[in-house]
């Protein structure tokens, strides 16, 4: 029966494809908060935006953009206004071999609520 590896009694440098994994899953809480406060400072002026450390501006500007669902259709098949570019996406996928969770993971805060 082969033995098993103790863990080490330091934490381990992240692999950059489980950082990577664990980054997005964050960035993507943070940008789920940031609409619901968002939401709530728009929908309510008595907010004025105004916090102990920090306030908040509504700015509105006008943006021109090009309506692509408005050229005739003979410019849209024109290949002469067509580029070609490389995209590299990275997709994170769960590993083959992944038997548990990392250790410490999802992140908890001091509540013992769960970051993701």
């Amino acid at each position: 029966m082969p033995h098993a590896r103790p863990l080490p009694a330091y934490p381990l440098p992240p692999n950059p494809a489980d950082e990577l994994a664990e980054t997005r899953a964050e960035i993507a809480r943070l940008r789920q908060r940031e609409a619901a406060l968002r939401q709530t400072i728009l929908e309510d002026p008595e907010l004025n935006g105004l916090g102990r450390w920090h306030r908040v501006e509504v700015e509105e500007h006008r943006e021109l953009i090009l309506d692509i669902g408005r050229l005739p259709e003979h410019i849209l098949q024109d290949r002469s206004f067509w580029c070609e570019k490389l995209v590299r996406t990275l997709r994170c996928l769960p590993a083959v071999s992944f038997s548990s969770r990392r250790p410490g993971w999802p992140m908890q805060r001091a509540s013992g609520k769960h970051l993701h």
